[in-house]
């Protein structure tokens, strides 16, 4: 009678699946999030950067610093887009094997 409240380790281990991806997404939101305060400090400290070279040695020095400035912030914008893609795609891979695992087990159930 009460072997229906149980859970079976198929819908089991489809729960902890789902459950380690939202974890893994969440840990992936934050490494993003992170990359995207690094941006923004990176962005800011490489204007204030830009603008001293520009005072203290005049505007081809400043192109210099702003050229090599820009090139490691948008190196840490190129990290956190390949982050979230990275995690988009996984989630998506994720959701698909859970839609085709329960589409099985649904169709066990009623052979």
């Amino acid at each position: 009678g009460n072997s229906e409240a149980r859970p079976t380790t198929d819908t089991l281990s489809i729960d902890e699946a789902h459950h380690a991806l939202e974890q893994e997404l969440q840990r992936r939101a934050r490494e993003a999030a992170e990359l995207l305060a690094a941006y923004n400090r990176s962005r800011a400290a490489n204007q204030e950067r830009s603008l001293r070279a520009l005072d203290e040695s005049g505007p081809k020095e400043a192109a210099a610093t702003a050229r090599s400035a820009l090139s490691e912030t948008t190196e840490l914008a190129v990290d956190a887009a390949a982050t979230v893609a990275a995690a988009k795609d996984r989630h998506l891979r994720m959701t698909e094997a859970a839609r085709v695992l329960s589409v099985d087990m649904a169709q066990s159930m009623r052979e």
